[in-house]
């Protein structure tokens, strides 16, 4: 592996780690900037297709939309294998656990998913974007917990 390869490899684990870090922090606008104009996601349930987002107005909308409830919401991002890389486009797969957090009526409750994303990658004027994400929430698990004094 080349220089070169090795910098491309490093720009596309900060772009998934930056699409993160701005989903925890609900900053939605700046994270569909992440994407093309006219980028795809497709998100998958439990191994079936739930919805289409199609560019980045209807990716900023939906995301608004389904962040806003959560208190707290979490990305640990895992590992990332790049599985096709040209000068201005890549393939890759990463893995992800998210967990949201929701309080309501005296109870907190944290939903956590695992999540493999397949994304295709674009280079445009020396900058990397997301073309198209799948991603697959593969497993989910929600506990409910009382909340007390001393969590608040």
């Amino acid at each position: 592996m080349n220089l070169k390869e090795l910098e491309a490899k490093f720009e596309l684990k900060e772009l998934v780690d930056i699409f993160s870090t701005l989903s925890d922090t609900k900053s939605v606008h700046e994270q569909t900037l992440l994407f093309t104009e006219n980028s795809l996601i497709e998100v998958y349930m439990d191994g079936k297709k739930t919805f289409d987002l199609h560019g980045r107005k209807e990716i900023e909308d939906a995301f608004t939309a389904f962040l806003a409830p959560f208190k707290h919401v979490y990305h640990q991002g895992g590992q990332q294998i790049i599985t096709e890389l040209t000068d201005t486009t890549a393939k890759g797969t990463s893995y992800c656990l998210v967990a949201l957090v929701s309080e309501e009526n005296g109870k907190k409750t944290v939903a956590k998913h695992g999540v493999t994303y397949f994304d295709e990658f674009v280079k445009i004027d020396g900058k990397w974007y997301f073309e198209k994400r799948i991603s697959n929430f593969v497993w989910t698990t929600e506990e409910v917990q009382e909340i007390n004094d001393n969590q608040l």
